[in-house]
């Protein structure tokens, strides 16, 4: 079932005109006596949403390639209509065949979306393993790692995710906030929160930009949909947008080109009731790259050099995967031998499914042990078999950090693992807005913390000072408050050596040092990652209060 929502200030057809009405187009599909309750939930939680009077059904068959014969889909239209009346929900269905109708729209975005409904489809599974760093293909009763044991339980659908209150306090503090304008699940980027996805997004584009591969970039051109139940017979092709960037790839490029990149910037929505801050969201931003090259033999190659990648990005952020593997039962002889490689690599057991599908395909999935025992996944990349060119080639695609919400949520339970194990939390110095705040201890040395400032600025370096007439207590509260990295605390021996203090957040060491130590300790805190421009102002006086972290 196709369901087009529109919230309208007003509603047309024939002689009846509704106000304030939510305007349902709906396109019926076989099959779909199977998704009237889930159709019949959303659209009263739409009504509750938009705050709609009454709730208009219209049908509109065009919404689908595949829609179902006339009296088919009338009967099922009625049993919706029945279903809502009985729910309480004031329900208007039009007639079948209107001559045409007046809509006028709300002009709010979050008040008008497509939905598709269909059966949900499993994959069969016809063999699963637990796979060693010897090669072995073990029965999973067999497996001893308790990571992997968690993994295997969450994938069977026996284990519900637990988190930490922290990461969900974490991600509130630090600018992740709900949305109060659109449906639960939907958050606003705060300043603080805004500069973490745009250091993510330029680290994850250039490390993909580091595989030397000729990229074409793409615009996703609509939305895409976990869940989406359209088709493509083009293995990896799995929605509608995908066509376009398909077309797009055989406009510009013919086989004599392999290898050659996709890249794209999805922003990816799915139904969720059961929301938490950054893991479980409607919305997801997912910097991916798809690679096409025209054997299985380069695909592996291609495979094993992401899987090094998104390892070593795990791995630089104190992080270590543990990886579910599904193949499809057509592929799975000619995909051992990659599969004992990847396993090795890891070194560590990993989780084997083989599966019955129309595609030929790998799934690899990496997962990390949140802080409560659990598994949370975080980078993929998947291989596919497709047709272009009226050829076979393969293609594989990867999210090498997964999405930036997911990203966050993984950096906040490590935070969340520091407080418990009474270590200090922190986040990594690339992605700190302010990498260091200047704290003058009296108002006579202002002058010089600017000039400290404006050098470490001049340098790459994000930083502010902490101008106020307020106590230094208070000073270092607020910047612990920020889990700003480094302080420079700056007195009048300081101004007259020309040095200053440095306070590590992690440790809480003092040292007397130069500024070009200062500019040393802190790019080799940053590390490769990229450094982005200051996105606040130099003097924290200046800043507003919805750009300064909520107090724990």
């Amino acid at each position: 079932m196709k369901v087009l929502i529109v919230r309208s200030k007003s509603f047309a057809a024939g002689n009846e005109r509704l106000d304030d009405a939510l305007v349902a187009f709906v396109a019926v599909e076989p099959g779909d006596e199977t998704v009237l309750d889930e159709v019949a939930e959303d659209l009263i939680n739409f009504m509750k949403y938009s705050d709609a009077k009454v709730l208009v059904i219209y049908p509109h068959s065009k919404l689908s390639p595949m829609p179902e014969n006339y009296h088919e889909a009338m009967k099922k239209i009625r049993e919706l209509v029945d279903l809502l009346q009985r729910k309480g929900v004031p329900v208007k269905e039009v007639e079948a065949g209107a001559k045409g109708f007046v809509l006028e729209t709300l002009g709010v975005p979050a008040l008008h979306e497509f939905r598709s409904y269909g059966p949900r489809k499993r994959l069969q599974t016809v063999a699963e393993y637990v796979v060693n760093p010897e090669g072995e293909f073990k029965g999973i009763e067999e497996c001893e790692d308790a990571s992997l044991v968690s993994l295997i339980k969450f994938m069977k659908g026996g284990q519900k995710v637990e988190h930490d209150p922290n990461v969900e306090r974490f991600c509130r503090k630090f600018g992740f906030a709900e949305a109060e304008v659109t449906p639960r699940g939907f958050w606003t980027l705060l300043p603080h929160a805004y500069f973490m996805y745009l250091a993510f997004t330029v680290h994850v584009t250039s490390v993909l930009q580091a595989l030397e591969v000729p990229t074409i970039s793409v615009k996703t051109p609509e939305v895409v949909r976990y869940g989406c139940d359209i088709s493509c017979s083009d293995g990896f092709l799995r929605c509608d947008e995908f066509k376009e960037h398909k077309q797009v790839v055989e406009k510009y490029a013919d086989p004599n080109d392999l290898p050659f990149a996709l890249f794209e910037q999805l922003l990816l929505f799915r139904e969720e009731e059961d929301t938490f801050p950054c893991y479980r969201t409607k919305e997801f931003h997912v910097p991916k790259v798809r690679i096409f090259v025209p054997s299985f033999s380069e695909a592996s190659d291609v495979a094993l050099t992401l899987h090094e990648l998104i390892h070593t990005e795990a791995e630089k952020l104190g992080m270590k995967y543990v990886v579910s593997y599904t193949v499809s039962e057509e592929l799975f002889e000619e995909a051992k031998d990659l599969i004992i490689k990847l396993v090795k690599r890891d070194n560590r057991c990993a989780y084997l499914r083989v599966v019955k599908s129309n595609e030929i395909f790998i799934d690899a999935e990496m997962y990390v042990i949140n802080s409560m025992g659990y598994p949370v996944e975080l980078g993929t990349w998947k291989m596919r078999k497709a047709l272009m060119w009226g050829r076979e080639v393969y293609s594989v695609s990867a999210a090498p950090l997964g999405s930036f919400e997911r990203f966050a949520y993984v950096i906040f339970d490590k935070a969340a693992k520091d407080l418990k194990s009474g270590e200090t939390p922190e986040l990594p110095a690339w992605l700190s807005p302010i990498q260091v705040r200047v704290i003058p201890k009296s108002r006579d040395v202002l002058p010089y913390a600017l000039t400290v400032a404006e050098e470490l600025r001049e340098r790459g370096i994000r930083v502010d000072v902490d101008d106020r007439n307020v106590p230094l207590s208070r000073k270092l509260k607020d910047a612990g408050e920020e889990w700003v990295p480094f302080l420079l605390l700056i007195d009048k021996r300081e101004e007259k050596l020309g040095r200053v203090i440095l306070m590590r957040r992690k440790t809480n060491d003092r040292e007397d040092v130069s500024l070009e130590e200062v500019i040393r300790v802190v790019s080799e805190e940053v590390g490769g990652y990229p450094q982005l421009p200051q996105t606040l102002p130099i003097l924290y006086s200046k800043r507003p209060k919805f750009a300064k972290p909520d107090e724990d």
